[in-house]
């Protein structure tokens, strides 16, 4: 399967962590920037005129139609429930674990990726944008700053060499997938 074009590298690395999860069965559907949902349909005003013949139908925009795209919808295997993963029914007693899945029957979960340094302060313009689809929906979006993902659970590779030169970067050592698998097997 050929690579998606990424947005950011953060969205590069998130990929190759769930790549990771998926080669060991743990997750079983990746998808990129899945389809939008819609959040509103717009608003117009509409009216009458006369043309200069006969009457002629007039419709301005108001409020332009908004819609959605999160970065990945993931399908994750129900044995992540509890270690990698909580549902909202069980949030508020795993709230420990990074993730919250749709339900505990259909294990998909929904990523929202942003950096830790929020450079233009988009981190509270999306968070509105997931408590709307979260109130028209219920479909609850994580948004995830991959360092803070990468420290509770493993890293991929990746995320130690820049994208573009291939050189290592400066990046704090977190576990590898096995030492993580390792330690959440033992709780």
């Amino acid at each position: 399967m050929k690579s998606p074009e990424f947005k950011s590298d953060e969205e590069y690395w998130v990929y190759h962590w769930l790549l990771i999860l998926q080669r060991n069965g743990l997750v079983r559907e990746i998808c990129y920037e899945p389809e939008s949902i819609e959040l509103f349909d717009g608003a117009y005003s509409c009216g009458t005129i006369m043309g200069p013949r006969k009457p002629k139908e007039v419709r301005k925009v108001m409020f332009n139609p908004t819609s959605y795209t999160m970065d990945f919808s993931v399908v994750i295997d129900e044995r992540l429930l509890g270690i990698l993963f909580a549902t909202p029914e069980t949030f508020w007693k795993d709230n420990k674990l990074p993730l919250i899945s749709v339900d505990e029957n259909s294990g998909i979960v929904f990523f929202e990726v942003k950096p830790e340094y929020d450079f233009k302060n988009m981190n509270r313009l999306v968070k509105n944008t997931l408590k709307w689809v979260y109130d028209k929906y219920k479909i609850y979006i994580n948004m995830v700053h991959p360092t803070e993902l990468f420290k509770k659970t493993f890293a991929p590779q990746e995320y130690y060499f820049s994208r573009k030169t291939g050189k290592p970067r400066k990046a704090a050592a977190c576990k590898t997938f096995e030492e993580w698998i390792e330690n959440a097997n033992r709780k």
